[in-house]
């Protein structure tokens, strides 16, 4: 099994930290300094290649096929190799966003909390097994 032709669709820190830090999404932070939160800000894109070359009959009689966006070959000597023809996201690339709060004076005597020094950081290691279950 074997990836080819990867690709990396991203955001990098500075222009996400730009977004999130502007006003309207700012406040819709709401509660991220009592619950970080993750975000998905970037995959991989790549194809898929499995292939075997060990002999056994599988009853095929084709060299070469394509069902639903895979190429199947089933070589002279037994052996099989499926690859994508279309690349697809493979692997998400995630930050936890972290912030501190702090309280705004909107008026007299109302305040409003919104979050402060925002972050960005790696999921903790039980974060990316749970990251890691999402499809």
């Amino acid at each position: 099994m074997r990836y080819s032709n990867l690709n990396q669709v991203f955001v990098y820190d500075g222009i996400l930290l730009s977004q999130i830090t502007n006003g309207e999404c700012r406040l819709s932070l709401g509660d991220v300094a009592a619950h970080p939160k993750a975000i998905l800000r970037g995959y991989y894109v790549g194809t898929l290649e499995v292939s075997s070359t060990n002999s056994f009959d599988i009853g095929a009689n084709c060299e070469i096929t394509n069902v639903a966006g895979l190429d199947v070959k089933y070589t002279i000597n037994r052996g099989f190799v499926i690859e994508q023809t279309n690349a697809i996201p493979w692997f998400g690339i995630y930050s936890t966003i972290s912030a501190r709060e702090e309280g705004l004076r909107t008026g007299w005597s109302t305040s409003v909390r919104q979050p402060s020094s925002i972050e960005l950081n790696a999921p903790s290691d039980e974060e990316a097994v749970a990251l890691s279950q999402i499809r």
